[in-house]
């Protein structure tokens, strides 16, 4: 699913928490109706097993289901405003617990009145000793609606903050990728100054990939414009490096139709022809994979002759930290980078979760 290149905080639009691969549909209706509805398990359950008899307790009992979903509806909205406000852990405990007495006192007030005019109830039943245990239970039920309503909200509020902070620093990560290509590729340009054929070419081959940068306003793109901005790219490094570079593409047909997250191979590309040059004999040679597992994963590799350069923990560049950074926040745990250095070559292997375009 493509993620928004932006998010506007404007208040706890999501209805839904996820919490590693679950995800939590927490809309006030759906919670209201199923919350009554299960605390109305509870008279029933006391009905059938006659554990209280007949009588005025049942009849609290009964009602309370009813009466406790119509007074939490109705202070819903003054909730809602409340939660937007930010209040310290005293005040919160201390205003909840008074406010779940008031509710408490209106709903057994309400509840003895309707019963008493039905005639469920006798007259003096409101000041009995009963009185006592069933206010008790209406306070407590409404002091966990409350409490629950404002912890719903101060997640679903985390959700959204997180959420944006999430989606601004992978639009950081990615913007960060785009000028480090536009360096390499103007040292090749400058390199080749003196043969205009060559420079036409190289620009060519740079618009090509700068239109394909410019019109990306997703954080995920098709696998196909993904393939299609790196054999530009390698069309400008074949100018430069000339029979020293050998670079092939294999690619499935189904993997092309997949998304993926923008400019997410180009590091990799990049790197194993700056580090290659440095290691392998002539020619380089760099090899870029695709397939679609039947588990439905996107498999990508890249291979190249020479040995593995470990990252300059000084210097880290824009390279293998922001590609794992980035699926951290994209896949969680579901996305996999792998580097294998043996006999002469270096492949780096990514796993991803396949989703068509």
């Amino acid at each position: 699913m493509p993620l928004s290149a932006s998010l506007p905080i404007q208040g706890p639009r999501r209805e839904s928490v996820r919490i590693g691969s679950l995800s939590l549909d927490l809309s006030f209706w759906k919670l209201q109706i199923g919350g009554w509805l299960l605390y109305a398990m509870i008279p029933l359950l006391l009905w059938m097993t006659q554990l209280v008899g007949g009588g005025p307790v049942l009849a609290f009992a009964m009602s309370r289901p009813l009466t406790g979903f119509l007074l939490s509806t109705a202070i819903r909205p003054w909730c809602r405003r409340l939660s937007k406000r930010p209040c310290p852990p005293v005040v919160f405990v201390t205003g909840s617990a008074l406010a779940s007495l008031g509710l408490a006192m209106v709903d057994y007030a309400l509840s003895a009145w309707g019963l008493w005019m039905a005639g469920v109830i006798p007259e003096f039943f409101v000041a009995s000793e009963l009185v006592v245990g069933v206010f008790l239970i209406r306070w407590i039920s409404m002091g966990v609606w409350i409490v629950l309503y404002f912890g719903i909200k101060q997640g679903q509020w985390s959700a959204v903050v997180d959420q944006a902070n999430r989606e601004s620093e992978l639009s950081l990560l990615q913007a960060q990728v785009h000028p480090h290509f536009l360096f390499n590729a103007l040292n090749s340009i400058i390199a080749e100054a003196k043969d205009p054929e060559k420079v036409r070419y190289l620009t060519h081959s740079l618009a090509d990939y700068l239109r394909f940068s410019l019109k990306q306003r997703r954080l995920l793109n098709s696998f196909w414009e993904e393939i299609h901005a790196l054999q530009s790219y390698i069309s400008i490094q074949r100018i430069r490096f000339g029979e020293k570079l050998d670079c092939r593409f294999e690619v499935d047909s189904e993997a092309l139709e997949h998304l993926v997250p923008t400019s997410i191979v180009q590091p990799l590309l990049e790197n194993a022809l700056k580090y290659g040059m440095r290691t392998s004999p002539s020619p380089l040679r760099i090899l870029v994979e695709a397939s679609v597992s039947e588990g439905q994963r996107l498999t990508v590799s890249i291979k190249n002759s020479g040995q593995w350069v470990p990252p300059d923990a000084t210097s880290p560049g824009t390279g293998l930290p922001n590609l794992k950074r980035r699926l951290e926040l994209i896949y969680g745990g579901q996305a996999e980078m792998s580097v294998d250095s043996k006999e002469g070559a270096v492949v780096v292997r990514l796993s991803l979760p396949a989703g068509r375009s």
